[in-house]
């Protein structure tokens, strides 16, 4: 009796230590979790850090870790923040807040369900942004895996729609995206994600369209204090320029009220680094007396830094201008040649000759100053770069020009507009096509079409059987493909892939996956040649392809490349910045870049703002 009384009394002796050590572990992280509401991510991270290293519980050290990074985002952003003058702000429910924004059009909103959300709603999004007479809508709608992504569906025809498609990987995150927001140029997507890198809960992000690739470039956050670490869901520019306007919770006492804020547009805005917790909190809360409460001498200061920008814009815009006088005096040459050809009477080809020299002539002068003039573009930035300033315009392409408000003591009036009526879509139901791409499934797949591309491509050999290959004896592998030899045998290979580098990455799993023996063979044009003749010719077709170019890599940022870095990167160049996942690793690459110097340049400058892991490549052009 004595013996299970002692044993009663050490459970619950250490029942009450467990109990005891989770409170105190609850404590810790309500305490951390205040903090970086606070904005006081460096206090909030120690917390984090300590209760990180006490827990095993692996989905609560997912949770501390994320919440870390937060923080440490939280401080990169305030590295690069901007003082908004902000002209009026009101609360509304959560559930129809987006009726009362002035700047979208009334009977636009399509609420849920709706043919692209048939079912369920988000906690903020309840409706899709739908004026009369679009054409093309992007909206969020969830995945199969519940997590909510941007889709884009177009019109066919009066009532028939496109299949919708989710937009691409720069775009789509772990987390949700919500309120995708066209500008009215149609060049710029913003949103709001809580899976992009962000200081904590949802986000504002904006999404460049580029003409090169076709696609949406990679989101960058609109930065403190449009992004706070309350939940930010909403942002657009007015359509007329003059107001920016963001909803978030952070006014609210609760999730069922949105603040929406009304913000002066500022079309370059002055960034600094915050460090005054107190002025961070006062700006972060958006109160329309801000401006007015900042100290004389901070006003001259960023007033001064205002003029400096306008310079600096004049600069852009005077380079910019050179560079169209280039491109339209390359287009009257390429004209004149094409005429110079086709012409046959002597005097017409001599005129024409003449006004082709000319042309060659104003092209050296139009080039100098086009030089001269991008030097004083880069000798600004650096400027403003040395300062902590990162300016908006850069070397990117030239913007269509946004009507800047001519009088001050601006009135935004809120808007009350009424839903949309249902209507009719019928969405196309496409034929699925069939994925080349190698992997492993529980069962193997056959390639749908069993004929090789009309190019050079390397497969790995299977087996050679004598009796057809059931799905089970390929272990899963796709896609496969069956060829009948005059013998009577088969023949099978997996995998379409256009270097052997790539095929030589797959050729170990297939060996593990049961095929000891499998190696890598190769084809051109539908025909079996050696490896060594297959490397010699892709060998050959880069070296045609003409010399080495130069792209800069950084690593280390998994969450996403900071703002600041970011607009550093669109405000030094205008080349391609693209994501890649090697080894489980992310990296982005900036570029290509004709000259190794350039690539420096860039490497020198992002180093010199505090960027991490970045490398200079050669690659083939």
């Amino acid at each position: 009796m004595r013996t299970k009384i002692s044993k009663i009394i050490i459970f619950l002796t250490l029942l009450s230590v467990s109990e005891g050590a989770l409170s105190q572990e609850k404590k810790g992280i309500d305490e951390a979790a205040a903090l970086h509401r606070e904005y006081k991510f460096e206090e909030a991270i120690k917390i984090y850090n300590n209760i990180l290293a006490e827990t095993s519980d692996s989905a609560q050290r997912l949770k501390l870790e994320e919440c870390i990074i937060q923080c440490e985002n939280g401080i990169s952003l305030l590295q690069y923040a901007v003082t908004p003058n902000v002209i009026v702000k009101k609360q509304f429910p959560t559930d129809k807040f987006y009726l009362h924004i002035s700047g979208t059009e009334d009977k636009a909103w399509l609420p849920a369900p709706n043919p692209m959300i048939p079912s369920g709603a988000h906690q903020y999004y309840n409706a899709v942004y739908f004026p009369v007479g679009s054409k093309t809508v992007y909206y969020s709608a969830p995945d199969n895996s519940g997590s909510w992504n941007i889709y884009q569906i177009t019109q066919i025809s009066d009532t028939l729609w496109a299949e919708p498609k989710i937009l691409g990987e720069n775009i789509t995150s772990s987390g949700d995206e919500l309120f995708p927001m066209l500008s009215a140029d149609g060049k710029d997507l913003y949103f709001a994600s809580n899976g992009h890198y962000g200081m904590g809960g949802f986000d504002l992000y904006v999404s460049h369209w580029d003409e090169d690739s076709q696609d949406w470039g990679i989101p960058e956050n609109l930065g403190f204090p449009y992004s706070s670490t309350a939940d930010d869901i909403f942002f657009i520019n007015t359509p007329d320029g003059q107001f920016s306007v963001l909803a978030s919770t952070r006014g609210s006492a609760n999730s069922s009220e949105m603040t929406i804020y009304a913000l002066e547009y500022t079309p370059t805005p002055i960034k600094r680094e915050m460090t005054d917790i107190a002025e961070i909190q006062k700006i972060a809360k958006l109160n329309s007396s801000i401006l007015t409460l900042e100290k004389r001498e901070e006003v001259k200061e960023v007033k001064n830094e205002e003029e400096g920008m306008s310079e600096y814009a004049q600069l852009v815009a005077n380079m910019r201008s050179l560079r169209r006088e280039m491109e339209e005096n390359i287009s009257q040459q390429d004209e004149n040649r094409l005429l110079y050809e086709r012409v046959t009477n002597e005097d017409d080809r001599e005129y024409i000759k003449k006004v082709i020299t000319d042309l060659e002539t104003k092209a050296i002068d139009i080039r100098d100053r086009f030089k001269k003039a991008t030097a004083l573009v880069q000798a600004a930035e650096m400027e403003f770069l040395s300062k902590g300033i990162i300016p908006q315009l850069g070397l990117q392409e030239e913007e269509t020009p946004k009507e800047k408000p001519a009088e001050k003591g601006l009135a935004y009036e809120f808007a009350n507009h009424t839903y949309r009526e249902a209507v009719e879509m019928n969405i196309e139901v496409p034929i699925p096509e069939f994925d080349y791409s190698f992997k492993i499934l529980d069962e193997a797949q056959f390639a749908e079409d069993n004929t090789l591309p009309d190019r050079l491509v390397y497969q790995i050999q299977l087996m050679v059987v004598s009796n057809k290959a059931s799905k089970k004896a390929l272990k899963g592998l796709s896609p496969i493909f069956e060829l009948k030899q005059p013998s009577g045998k088969y023949l099978y290979t997996v995998g379409l892939w256009g270097t052997h580098a790539e095929a030589l990455k797959y050729l170990n799993q297939v060996r593990k996956r049961g095929f000891p023996k499998a190696y890598i063979v190769a084809f051109n044009k539908g025909k079996s040649i050696s490896v060594k003749n297959a490397r010699i010719m892709e060998r050959d077709k880069g070296a045609q392809q003409g010399d080495l170019s130069y792209q800069v890599l950084l690593e280390g940022y998994p969450e996403g490349i900071p703002s600041g870095i970011l607009t550093a990167i669109r405000g030094a160049c205008d080349k391609d910045l693209a994501k890649s996942i090697v080894n489980g690793q992310t990296i982005y690459m900036v570029g290509p870049f004709s000259k190794k110097e350039e690539a420096d340049n860039l490497k020198n400058l992002l180093f010199n703002l505090g960027a991490e892991g970045i490398s200079v490549e050669s690659i083939k052009k």
